[in-house]
């Protein structure tokens, strides 16, 4: 895709002023992660306009017609790259360095006060269905049912960092003078480029990161004591005794969720009535407390299977019994 179409030029400007909406910055962050390419263009593009916003803090600044006047200086550079028969990209990175020097003073005070005014960005998975995002960094985060994620809109200037409540699978591109942080309740999990599934949801007794490649540090958030796993291992934080545990596992069914199948490994039913709350967008309670140890292993196929035949096979076993009343179910 060609950065100065219509549509991506306009994208871009929205996101420099200001007033880009969410819809509009999902489609500049998919062009951004399209290729290397676009991603280094654009970064230099936004640290460009950082340096002109620095430079003007102190007038009355237009950012539209600043805007315009920027992107001329830019479209005069690609068409001077591509006359000299050089890469477009090293010419504008080029062109970008002589915009930066000539507005450096005043460029760091100016960028501050730039950077104190991002928004937050939140991501949410409704109940009963996931949600896929791509950060600008080209990285790719896919949403759990319940799910959310909160970033800045910055992110990516100066740092890689993320908050989760919830489960989200992550496959990081890789920065190794960035580390991408995701931070929820319980666990802190650092990366350089990776892929890997966590999961901590408020209402759950666990918080759990399990290694698909690369690795990745955990660090327990109630005593900052940290590990680094390796892949096909999985990190257990309980959220009773605050201990953490590491154990082998198979990644690729701690994500079997993205392909719409439950996968449980002996889970108690407590824990699998949740998921199926999320998962179907229903409210279950357990109305026999005999039932909360009951535990399940294997998969269901959920996007094939309605909730009630879900509850037929669990019951399957003669020692659940359930009653159905609109979206509320009853476990007996």
């Amino acid at each position: 895709m060609n950065l100065f179409n219509d549509q991506i030029e306009g994208l871009v400007e929205a996101y420099l002023t200001d007033t880009i909406t969410a819809e509009e910055l999902a489609v500049l962050n998919t062009w951004v992660s399209a290729s290397a390419e676009n991603t280094q263009l654009f970064e230099r593009i936004r640290e460009v306009w950082f340096s002109m916003s620095a430079a003007n803090r102190n007038l009355v600044f237009d950012s539209h017609k600043g805007y315009q006047k920027f992107i001329k200086r830019v479209h005069r550079a690609q068409r001077k790259s591509l006359r000299s028969k050089a890469l477009p990209f090293v010419r504008l990175a080029t062109a970008a360095a002589a915009v930066v020097a000539l507005v450096v003073v005043g460029y760091v005070g100016g960028r501050h006060e730039v950077e104190s005014r991002f928004e937050q960005i939140v991501t949410e998975a409704p109940l009963g269905a996931t949600s896929q995002v791509v950060l600008p960094d080209g990285s790719q985060v896919v949403l759990n049912a319940g799910s959310r994620i909160v970033y800045s809109q910055g992110f990516g200037v100066n740092d890689r960092n993320i908050s989760l409540c919830g489960e989200g699978y992550f496959e990081v591109a890789r920065n190794e003078d960035m580390p991408f942080v995701v931070e929820s309740d319980h666990m802190r999990v650092e990366v350089l480029g990776t892929k890997f599934n966590m999961c901590d949801y408020a209402e759950d007794q666990e918080a759990a990161v399990a290694l698909v490649e690369g690795k990745v540090d955990v660090t327990n958030r109630y005593d900052n004591i940290h590990v680094e796993i390796t892949p096909d291992t999985r990190a257990v934080i309980d959220n009773r005794t605050h201990s953490m545990s590491v154990s082998k596992t198979s990644a690729s069914e701690n994500v079997l969720w993205r392909e719409g199948v439950l996968y449980f490994d002996e889970e108690p039913l407590a824990d699998i009535a949740r998921e199926l709350e999320r998962c179907y967008g229903v409210d279950i309670a357990i109305e026999n407390p005999l039932l909360n140890d009951y535990k399940f292993y294997g998969k269901l196929p959920s996007r094939q299977l309605s909730i009630g035949e879900v509850l037929e096979i669990l019951s399957s076993a003669g020692e659940v019994d359930y009653s159905i009343e609109g979206r509320h179910i009853t476990l007996l």
